[in-house]
């Protein structure tokens, strides 16, 4: 159906969110606020780890998210793929498929994909690296859409969070969302999925 796939990385295309939310706990409790894991994740999936801050920390937001990035520097390598992306990656490229990466990690998540043998199956993508603003602006989608002249109803945005289908709602390409728990709501995806082999 679709030809061309703009992947959010972290929970999406990697299982990244068990390594976030210990980082995001232990910043938590050095800034002695009384949220759990749970409280944490949850809050991370349905908007975003600037939100926890703003939220939370309020006036100590930006000095939050500072430490929370110099937590998660040593382990940003960490996560892995989730195990059915290299199969479902490889099955769309032999139906002609191409693949793009839409997120706000910076580099190292193509020296990760590089690791796990992924990078071949990657046309490009956009990190934090290219200062595009963040997602739910679709200036990054955009990019890549008038770079490789993709066309948009052929176009699909895959992501795990609401941020990621407004992105690509606003980029005026189709929208998947990925979704493996129950409490994000409703979001206006063209398509929601539990598991990414429904993509075949």
């Amino acid at each position: 159906m679709w030809q061309n796939y703009l992947w959010d990385f972290d929970g999406t295309l990697y299982d990244s969110y068990p390594m976030m939310t210990e980082v995001a706990f232990a910043t938590a409790q050095e800034f002695g606020l009384t949220l759990t894991p749970e409280e944490l994740y949850y809050w991370m999936k349905k908007e975003s780890l600037r939100y926890i801050a703003q939220e939370f920390a309020q006036e100590r937001s930006a000095e939050f998210l500072a430490r929370f990035h110099q937590l998660e520097a040593p382990r940003l390598a960490e996560p892995r793929p989730f195990p059915e992306v290299p199969a479902v990656l490889q099955a769309l490229t032999n139906k002609g498929a191409r693949h793009f990466i839409v997120t706000h990690r910076d580099h190292s998540a193509f020296d990760m994909l590089e690791r796990d043998g992924l990078a071949k199956l990657i046309t490009d993508g956009t990190t934090a690296d290219d200062h595009f603003p963040a997602k739910p602006d679709p200036a990054s989608l955009r990019y890549l859409v008038e770079k490789y002249q993709l066309v948009p109803e052929q176009t699909v945005m895959v992501g795990d969070r609401l941020l990621d289908v407004l992105a690509g709602k606003r980029a005026g390409l189709a929208t998947c969302l990925y979704e493996k728990d129950d409490f994000l709501g409703a979001i206006p995806a063209d398509r929601i999925v539990e598991d990414l082999r429904q993509l075949l």
